[in-house]
């Protein structure tokens, strides 16, 4: 939001996007009468946040595909930015051609518990979505991170973005 609300100041044209907004859970900008409320989207609200208390990640990832599709179809930008999950990267790579910047605050990888001894089923689940997460990250054409610490977590975790330019951005 501190991108968000930078660029309207300087005149641009801008509209944010997201899955979820809780008008009562908010910052101040984006509730009902603030600063940047106007240019405030919520779409694929319907999707769930899980299936039965279970397959969260998943969910999430479908939610922020199914916004990746319709941002791209519905609006002209010449820069997307994303923060928190990459997974939209490839698909607005292949269907927009604004350029992608990612503002990576953590891996999702690493923010998971880990169990002592996952099920089968669960390391393959978290295995997909993790490869999700390297692999969607590599369609950026900016990655920008939140720390220095921040990028060396990154680097070490995927190694196959061990050779970007990750810059730091705090605070953003």
């Amino acid at each position: 939001l501190q991108l968000a609300n930078a660029s309207h100041k300087a005149g641009h044209r801008l509209e944010i996007v997201t899955t979820r907004c809780d008008p009562t859970h908010c910052f101040a900008p984006v509730k009902p009468g603030g600063s940047l409320h106007r240019h405030l989207h919520v779409w694929g609200r319907w999707i769930p946040a899980s299936i039965m208390g279970r397959c969260k990640a998943a969910c999430s990832a479908l939610r922020l595909l199914y916004l990746a599709i319709r941002v791209a179809r519905k609006l002209d930008a010449d820069i997307m930015v994303l923060d928190v999950l990459p997974q939209p990267l490839f698909i607005w790579q292949w269907i927009s051609n604004a350029a992608l910047l990612f503002y990576c605050h953590f891996l999702d990888l690493l923010l998971q518990q880990q169990n002592s001894k996952p099920s089968s089923i669960k390391r393959i689940y978290r295995s997909v979505l993790n490869g999700m997460e390297e692999h969607s990250m590599l369609f950026a054409d900016e990655i920008l991170v939140n720390s220095k610490f921040t990028r060396r977590v990154v680097k070490e975790t995927f190694p196959r973005l061990a050779t970007r330019n990750l810059q730091v951005l705090s605070p953003a």
